[in-house]
């Protein structure tokens, strides 16, 4: 038991800085005032979105290992649907009348939530649900052949590529002319880029290479994944938005294989030093709301701009407003989540 909930603190701990960075990413990248120091958001691009499905599919080792029999296709599928799902379509239904995003039409809107493109983050929950989907389909299967997983993990990388070479290489004229198909072609690719990480995480989880390591060396390692991500981010400038399934700058081939270097490296680095943390009281908190934060700090409720213009009545050093934006903006969403946990739906 003790066991079990040292890893539930070190995911939090790994939720907690993942959240952390995709509000600083889009502080970056949507607040005007950060212009001049808007490629740092390059560095966390790169891997921060992946991150959650590599978590998520270490969650799914820890519930599922050694479950065959309470195991129900149905009841999960059901679950699911209720934990992803139906919360997909509530904050897609308030992000279509509550945000204002610069020249996109109500129809445009209506058809990201059915082609499950995703407005702004809320794409996370409906790609988590259709990834988590195809693991509970695939988990007999897993459970049962030895090398399926690694069959699974190359499947969707090669999907991940075919994807990107029919967007990026063949550029057909389709994607121009259809706005449902285009949308539909984004969804599908990122499935399978973020299905890999997910079931890499299960992989991770089922080797069990935490369990082997120390503290200290999970620390150092850790830092060195970390250390070499940061170099070929620095090396590459290769920007890489998930939610558009823009893989990089480069060749669909060389942007691809960047992806996942970066996710893959990004995702242990936070892991394992998470890991070595053990226990951090502020992260395992943040962590544990991350998605509450996730839908709360972007557009229907403009915490980021307001926590900018506020924090900038004070100070001109930009980087001090970044820092300080960003932590009003954690504060705020932690406030509403705590307003609202127990009152409505949409959170856990």
């Amino acid at each position: 038991m003790n066991a079990k909930k040292q890893r539930i603190q070190y995911l939090d701990i790994a939720k907690g800085f993942g959240i952390i960075l995709v509000v600083y990413g889009h502080l970056l990248r949507r607040q005007s005032i950060f212009e001049t120091i808007k490629d740092y958001s390059i560095y966390i691009y790169s891997f921060h979105m992946a991150l959650f499905f590599f978590i998520s599919g270490i969650c799914l080792f820890l519930k599922f290992n050694d479950s065959d029999k309470d195991f129900s296709i149905k009841k999960e599928c059901i679950s699911l649907a209720k934990k992803l799902f139906v919360p997909y379509i509530v904050w897609s239904i308030i992000y279509i009348f509550f945000s204002k995003s610069v020249g996109e039409a109500f129809i445009t809107k209506v058809k990201y939530v059915y082609t499950f493109h995703g407005i702004a983050p809320v794409w996370f929950l409906g790609t988590l649900f259709f990834c988590e989907l195809c693991f509970l389909l695939l988990y007999k299967l897993i459970k049962k052949h030895k090398f399926s997983l690694l069959c699974i993990i190359l499947i969707n990388i090669a999907c991940t590529f075919g994807i990107a070479f029919i967007r990026y290489k063949l550029n057909l004229k389709i994607f121009e002319k259809s706005e449902t198909i285009d949308f539909l072609s984004i969804s599908v690719g990122r499935l399978f880029a973020c299905n890999s990480m997910l079931f890499m995480g299960y992989c991770f989880a089922k080797l069990k290479i935490l369990e082997k390591l120390k503290r200290v060396p999970s620390l150092i390692i850790g830092i060195l994944c970390i250390t070499a991500l940061f170099f070929i981010c620095y090396k590459t400038k290769n920007e890489i938005v998930l939610q558009f399934f823009n893989l990089g700058k480069y060749s669909f081939a060389k942007s691809s294989t960047l992806y996942f270097i970066c996710s893959v490296l990004g995702s242990l680095g936070i892991t394992l030093i998470s890991y070595a943390i053990k226990s951090f009281g502020p992260l395992e908190y943040i962590g544990e709301r991350s998605l509450g934060i996730m839908l709360l700090h972007y557009l229907p409720l403009p915490t980021m701009m307001y926590s900018v213009e506020f924090v900038s009545m004070f100070s001109t050093n930009i980087y001090l407003c970044l820092i300080i934006s960003g932590i009003i903006s954690i504060a705020i969403c932690l406030f509403g989540i705590h307003l609202c946990r127990h009152k409505m739906y949409i959170f856990k």
